[in-house]
Parts: structure tokens; C-alpha cells; sequence
């Protein structure tokens, strides 16, 4: 009985190493498979992304005219320059566009979509729950301004409605999201896995206190552990022996004000060894310029000539042989080795 049992251990023990051998093949396999074209190790990744929004504080009337395409009397600056830039260097912009104005500026914003999408960029979800009319809350939930604080039910019920955006002008779902000012929880990264999208753009280490979970730290692009890759807000330093600043997000100030704005760019990997992927944060104003407004708490942005606009175009097309610009949905065909890229659990983040 001695020997059977001795048998019997090592046949089990042996077949408990092979299931966990196929199952740690399996994972390994998973993460391998989340994108069908290898990141080139040789090769800086940026993102550009444009948060398209038309905030009416930011301007007196026209809204959508005047944010979103940058159309003035004087001349134009806006969405359609942005995408007149990029075809001409053959790179796609993505674009976070913000469905639920859509209730503040019914038939404007799907025109937007439609827009963007037919010119082959990419179109993603953004949103400003703060923007919705109080009266249209009635008819959706109980009135929750910050998705900071969204519980399950309510980031449930919210991107049920942001979809439907999608589907009513038959556009492709979208795959990434952004929320506004960042106001993300783990609610909203179930929901979003569950939805169907495969990206976040949320987590950035200067946006707390209220916006978003405490954060911890400088991160480089990370899967949350619901396969939700994680694209943080980028901040390079200017060099590798300097702390990170607010200041040094990659913006529309990298072209405007520096000389060499890929070589900061570039730090981002340099300096921290990620998997090389940044990010650019655009607005659909960001080729206008600031104006201060009496008795107003927030800049206006109007036209003030195209200098912003071949500012932008330069940037373009000095871009180094070692960088390539990609799209959200781009990326989301992409994948690396297991070990590049670290999972995080949700458990880390604060479940408001």
C-alpha cells in the first residue's frame, strides 16, 4: 500500500504541475494575444489625443463653431486643421469626443462625429456629465455631475446612454475613454471592460484630490487586472536628474515653446524604461488662442491667425525616424511581451 500510495503522489503532484503549467502558458498566451502586431522595441510611441469639447463657458456664443471647428470671422483653427495637418504626414490624431453634449448642442455634436470618422481618424469616448441640463437628468438617473463618484449602477446606466451615441449614427463602439478632468474610479473600469472597450486614459499623478483615486506615483502604461490597458497622462522631465512637474505634461506648449520638443519627449522612455508609449493632450481649441474675459473665471479661446496652426504642422513633420505618431485604436492592436507591460490590481484604487 506504501508503494500505491508513493504511485499515486507522484502521479498527482505530476499532474498538478501540468495544470499549472497550461494554465501559467495559458495567461502567458492571453497576455501575448491582447494585440496582433508587436510593439518595435527601436521605436518612441505617441498618442496624439484631442479632447473635443465645447464648453460654453469658453466662449460667448457658437459654441460647437467656434471650440470645436475654431471657425471665426477672421479665419478658421480647429478640428479640421488638426486632421489637414495629420493627413498630411499620414498619422492619425484621436479624438475624445464628448457625447453627452449632444444634450446641450442636439445635432451639432453628431455632426462632429461624423466629421472626424469619415476623414479615417479615430473617434473616442469623452464626457462631461456636468454639461447635461438639469431637466434631462430626470429621464436618466438621479443627478450625479462627477463620475469620480459613480457607483456601479450609475457607470452602468451612463455608458448604456454614451453608447447609444455610437449606435444611432452606426459608428464602430468605441475602444478607449476618457473621462473629463480625468473623474475615473474602479466602477467605471468594470463597466468599461464589460461594454466592450479595451483602454483608459485616466490616470494621471497630478489629478487627485477629489477627481480621481489617490494616486501613487509615476506610472508608464500599465493593465489594470481586468485586461483594461491603462495609458497614463505623460509628464517627461527635462532631464533624467530632475522631478517631475505638473508643467511637463505633453501639451500643445511642447511645440509651441520648446526647441526640441521630441527630444523631451523622448525622456519619458529614456528615463523610466517603460514600454515606449506617450501621450499628447490636445483640445479641439488648442490651435486658438487665450483671451481674458471681464468677470470671468475661465479663459475665452478665439482666432488670432494661423501661427498655432503651422506651429502644429512643423511638429509634424519634424518628427525623428525613431517615433512613430499611432492612434487609441492602433494600440489597441498592439501588443508586447508579458513582462513589458505590469498589471495593477483594482483593489489599489479606491472604490468610490
Amino acid at each position: 500500500m506504501n508503494y500505491i500510495a508513493v504511485i499515486l503522489c507522484i502521479l498527482l503532484a505530476g499532474c498538478l504541475e501540468n495544470k499549472e503549467n497550461k494554465e501559467n502558458k495559458e495567461n502567458k498566451e492571453n497576455k501575448e494575444n491582447k494585440g496582433s502586431v508587436l510593439f518595435d522595441p527601436g521605436i518612441n510611441y505617441l498618442v496624439i489625443t484631442v479632447d473635443v469639447e465645447a464648453n460654453p463657458r469658453r466662449q460667448s456664443r457658437d459654441h460647437v463653431g467656434r471650440l470645436i471647428y475654431g471657425a471665426f470671422d477672421e479665419g478658421r483653427a480647429g478640428i479640421i486643421e488638426m486632421m489637414d495637418a495629420a493627413d498630411e504626414y499620414g498619422v492619425k490624431i484621436t479624438f475624445f469626443l464628448d457625447v453627452l453634449e449632444a444634450f446641450y448642442y442636439p445635432g451639432e455634436i453628431e455632426k462632429v462625429a461624423l466629421d472626424i470618422y469619415n476623414r479615417g481618424h479615430d473617434l473616442q469616448l469623452h464626457s462631461h456629465p456636468e454639461i447635461i441640463p438639469d431637466e434631462q437628468w430626470l429621464s436618466i438617473m438621479d443627478k450625479n455631475q462627477n463620475s469620480y463618484t459613480w457607483s456601479y449602477e450609475e457607470a452602468d446606466i451612463m455608458f448604456s446612454l454614451m453608447l447609444e451615441f455610437f449606435s444611432a449614427l452606426n459608428l464602430p463602439d468605441p475602444i478607449a475613454y476618457r473621462a473629463g478632468s480625468y473623474r475615473y474610479n474602479a466602477n467605471i473600469i468594470k463597466v468599461i471592460k464589460e461594454k466592450g472597450l479595451k483602454i483608459s486614459s485616466n490616470y494621471n499623478e497630478f489629478s487627485v484630490g477629489g477627481r480621481q483615486p489617490d494616486g501613487w506615483g509615476r506610472q508608464g502604461v500599465f493593465y489594470w487586472d481586468n485586461d483594461i490597458l491603462e495609458l497614463p497622462i505623460t509628464y517627461p522631465p527635462k532631464s533624467c536628474d530632475k522631478a517631475i512637474k505638473g508643467s511637463d505634461r505633453i501639451d500643445e506648449t511642447y511645440y509651441e515653446n520648446l526647441e526640441n520638443p521630441w527630444d523631451k519627449i523622448k525622456n519619458n522612455s529614456i528615463c523610466f524604461g517603460d514600454v515606449k508609449i506617450s501621450t499628447m493632450i490636445l483640445h479641439s481649441w488648442s490651435l486658438l488662442s487665450k483671451e481674458d474675459v471681464e468677470n470671468s473665471d475661465i479663459d475665452h479661446f478665439v482666432y488670432k491667425g494661423n501661427e498655432k496652426v503651422e506651429l502644429f504642422r512643423a511638429f509634424l513633420g519634424s518628427m525623428p525616424a525613431d517615433f512613430k505618431v499611432i492612434s487609441m485604436l492602433e494600440l489597441s492592436n498592439m501588443s508586447s511581451s508579458p513582462d513589458e507591460i505590469k498589471t495593477v490590481s483594482l483593489s489599489k484604487i479606491i472604490n468610490k
